[in-house]
Parts: C-alpha cells; structure tokens; sequence
C-alpha cells in the first residue's frame, strides 16, 4: 500500500528528476482542478494524469484511501463515491473552524 507520505515522496522526487507529473507541472492556477468541486475542471485533470509517471501509485494510494477529495491517478472524487459508495468531501483550507 502507497502512504500519503509515500506518494509525496515519489511524486517530488519524479517532478525533481524532470518526470512527467502533470499536477506539479501545472501552473498555480491549473493546480486548483484537481482539488476543484467543478465536475469539468476534475475531468480535465483526470486526463492528464494519464500520462503521469506516478498514476499506479496515486491509484494504489486512492484506493486505500477512498474518503480523499479531489483527483487521484486519473479518478475524480465522484468517479469513487460512485464505485466505491464513500463520499469523500472536500477540506476546509480556509483555517476557518465549523
């Protein structure tokens, strides 16, 4: 099983050696579809990480990890709700306590 910590680890040291890693590779604003709650945006970050050096370990990492928001190894957060049943949500970066 990829960790969290793991798939960090991989994906900076791909992106560092110059490996394709469309969701570093992407600028700061393009950074934001995959974490994105517009079903479009994901979908178009879910293509390019077809490509992506580090797809099999995202899709291990997002399998184990079903409740996590965003896009993971070209699979949308609604793609999972819908196969696996979970219902990931997304996460509260604005410092702000509910």
């Amino acid at each position: 099983m990829t960790t969290r910590g793991e798939l960090n680890r991989q994906l900076a040291r791909l992106w560092s050696s110059g490996g394709r890693v469309p969701c570093l590779d992407a600028g700061p604003e393009a950074r934001g579809a995959w974490t994105s709650d517009a079903s479009g945006e994901q979908a178009v970050a879910a293509r390019a990480c077809l490509g992506c050096d580090a797809l099999g370990a995202c899709r291990e990492f997002v399998t184990a990890e079903p409740d996590e928001w965003g896009v993971y190894g070209g699979i949308t957060d609604r793609e999972r709700n819908h196969r696996t049943g979970h219902k990931a949500t997304p996460i509260d970066i604005s410092g702000d306590a509910a």
